[in-house]
């Protein structure tokens, strides 16, 4: 089996998230989560609307008596927080209030400098468009002069990280004064900014510049962000399988919103081709249903705005299919070993969806879906309505849908007839009925691992823990017998996607915007999987979402090279003689593997480049047959 490497894990005591910052350079830090206001009011208008808060962490005040607006306590973020990743209870939330007194008001800390230098402020926020929008940090060591310092911050539409802003201005000063100045709001009721997660660092340095745009490469992880701003919705983050190993490199593609789940499309066999169509789904809205689009991975930058090839719709604004699938919206992406279909979930209708692909040519046009065909809605329906499930492709014709109740199914492609197979094994936490919003996701890979893996979670303020995820492992090659079981709540807080990489290493997505990874050492060998063995790897800094989808790329490698050697030669042959579905089918991946006989050029070390003559390939196949009956007889 191709590329079954293990990768011995020498980060086995890092399943704790790492802290972003050293802990000596940290002043003072604030969450808000002991705010507990139920009413918007003024600074001091209520013991409920305090006047002054104290650090959460380390020493430093942080007066409210400049600002004359309303103050009330949102829902937080876990982005900045400490430790990362620690689910955001509540935030600091400023209102412009009746007639806009907050605007020109500001926010003052008061913390000492003594022996410090380079001070640097982060902190997470977002805003709305009506609410505060040029906003400005001022430092002063007098507590009456005050000198601006970096630019006015303009919040983003959801939680993104602001800073490090660093400034020299208050090095060893005794008492230090920072004020953050907001101004701009024009709405008095909706308005609103929300400020979480604040720290006060020495030693700081300025964010680096971000990465320049790039196509994707082998072990990128394409990141789906689900955000309204099209140059936010999507990400490339690359980097190795390691604690925090993850950094962000923006993809190519900026004009088109809202994309969550992704997925490279198998070019040339090569499953999750890196050079291939990246495939991408605007989960929607009910009314109109979701969308699925086409994606260049090859060609210019910035590439082209997504091409739309599929969607739920009823005539005359259907596209993929000819207006007979029931309008939902849409998630659960997959794409056939063959690549000549996808696999899709809808989401209110609790159906499996199929349909036809052809792939166009990686620059972002020519690709189409067709015939698209449905198992049945409700109430009929196998999956679970209102829930985002997931599907993956066991063969060229059987999908597998794993639903948020813990049942898998496989489908046939072309009936659309489901197969119940197996219930994954629940208790009292994890079983049903749901705990609130819930979610599930299945991924499956026979070139890199035997084993199906199947992901729950859900989330609910009600429920203790509020957020919960766990892990299944399966063996399809024994019935789908449950092999693994374990809780990774803590350690990948409500996850959404999983995907594989081509070493075996096991990457999650999840709420704000976050990456973790189990090592392949665990994952291709289930008996040593542990409850929250997940490792902390990426969090998105510019888009803060709790709905995210990823897909990774794999190595384009060598059309017909079905054995993964480097080379397309008759071993090749033998494997897609023995089973043609999972090599191309029956004849794509003999075309294929004709067409590149020979690969490398003899110059690269390959073999001689010729066609083969059919009289050989014929010799061949009898071989082949009759060792096979050599195997059974013995």
């Amino acid at each position: 089996m191709k590329r079954m490497v293990l990768v011995l894990s020498t980060l086995v005591a890092l399943a704790a998230m790492p802290l972003a910052a050293s802990a000596a350079d940290l002043i003072a830090y604030w969450n808000f989560n002991d705010l507990a206001i139920t009413t918007a009011g003024p600074p001091g208008s209520s013991p409920a609307h305090p006047t002054l808060i104290g650090a959460t962490t380390g020493t430093g005040t942080l007066s409210l008596t400049g600002f004359a607006g309303n103050i009330d306590d949102f829902t937080g973020t876990s982005v900045n927080s400490i430790p990362v990743n620690t689910p955001g209870e509540e935030s600091l939330t400023l209102i412009p209030g009746t007639g806009l007194p907050g605007n020109g008001g500001y926010l003052q800390f008061e913390f000492s400098m003594t022996g410090l230098s380079n001070l640097g402020v982060s902190y997470a926020t977002q805003g709305t468009s009506s609410g505060f929008n040029s906003n400005q940090w001022s430092y002063s060591t007098d507590g009456t002069i005050f000198t601006n310092f970096e630019s006015p911050v303009v919040p983003a539409t959801a939680y993104s990280l602001t800073g490090p802003l660093v400034t020299s201005g208050l090095d060893n000063a005794a008492t230090a004064y920072l004020r953050y100045t907001v101004n701009g709001a024009t709405g008095t009721g909706t308005g609103n900014n929300r400020i979480d997660n604040i720290r006060l660092e020495s030693n700081a340095s300025p964010p680096p510049p971000p990465n320049p745009a790039t196509l994707p490469q082998p072990g990128d992880i394409v990141f789906g962000l689900n955000n309204s701003n099209a140059t936010r919705t999507l990400e490339l983050v690359r980097g190795p399988a390691s604690a925090s190993g993850g950094v962000k490199h923006p993809g190519p593609w900026s004009t088109t919103a809202f994309i969550q789940s992704v997925e490279f499309d198998n070019l040339d066999g090569q499953t999750h081709n890196s050079e291939g169509n990246l495939l991408g789904v605007d989960f929607g809205i009910a009314a109109n249903g979701g969308i699925i689009y086409n994606l260049a991975t090859q060609g210019s930058i910035p590439a082209p705005a997504g091409q739309a090839i599929g969607n739920t719709r009823a005539a005359p604004n259907n596209i993929g299919h000819d207006g007979s699938l029931t309008l939902s919206r849409l998630a659960g992406l997959s794409v056939s070993p063959d690549n000549t279909k996808i696999a899709a979930v809808g989401f209110e209708a609790g159906t499996v969806i199929v349909y036809d692909y052809t792939a166009g040519d990686t620059l972002g046009a020519g690709a189409a879906l067709a015939n698209g065909r449905q198992t049945p809605p409700t109430p009929l329906s196998i999956l679970v309505a209102g829930s985002t499930q997931g599907t993956a492709w066991r063969d060229n014709n059987t999908v597998l849908a794993f639903s948020s109740f813990g049942d898998l199914y496989e489908v046939e492609a072309t009936t659309m007839t489901p197969a119940y197979q197996v219930t994954a094994t629940t208790d009292a936490v994890f079983g049903t009925p749901f705990i609130g919003s819930n979610f599930a996701a299945i991924a499956y890979n026979p070139d890199v691992s035997p084993y199906v893996y199947a992901l729950y979670s859900g989330f609910s303020t009600s429920a203790v823990p509020n957020s919960q995820t766990k892990l299944y492992v399966f063996d399809p090659g024994n019935e789908y017998t449950q092999v693994a079981d374990i809780d990774l709540s803590t350690t990948s807080q409500t996850g959404r996607e999983m995907a594989l990489d081509e070493d075996g290493n096991l990457f999650i997505s999840g709420f704000d915007s976050t990456i973790t990874f189990i090592p392949a050492s665990e994952v291709l060998n289930p008996a040593m999987l542990t409850d929250n063995s997940s490792v902390f790897w990426y969090q998105s800094t510019s888009a803060a979402t709790s709905f995210v989808g990823m897909d990774i790329g794999f190595s384009a490698g060598i059309p017909g090279d079905y054995n993964g050697d480097g080379k397309v030669d008759q071993a090749d042959y033998a494997l897609w003689a023995k089973d043609p579905d999972s090599y191309g089918g029956n004849p794509g991946g003999y075309n294929t593997w004709v067409q590149n006989f020979g690969e490398p050029s003899a110059g690269a070390g390959g073999g001689n480049g010729s066609v083969p003559e059919p009289a050989s390939i014929t010799m061949l196949a009898i071989g082949l047959a009759a060792l096979c009956f050599r195997r059974r007889s013995a």
